[in-house]
């Protein structure tokens, strides 16, 4: 994945929403939109909770999980 991929991918985790996750990236919501479907096709995901399992597998998350903010931070 690319960097946008794994930032993408990590606000979708935390934030929950493509409309969250673009508010919070500051792009739009067809973009997170394409990135997540490009995400998926690239990890062999079929949701956004698989495609989060498989990176966390493979390390490739920024530092975020699911349940907290950067870094393990509490989350918003």
């Amino acid at each position: 994945l690319t960097l946008n991929d794994i930032e993408v991918l990590d606000a979708l985790a935390v934030r929950g929403t493509a409309r969250a996750a673009a508010e919070h990236l500051g792009i739009s919501i067809g973009a997170v939109e394409r990135l997540k479907r490009g995400i998926y096709t690239k990890l062999g995901a079929h949701s956004l909770a698989h495609a989060v399992a498989i990176a966390h597998g493979q390390d490739l998350h920024s530092g975020y999980e699911p349940s907290s903010g950067p870094a393990g931070s509490p989350a918003p």
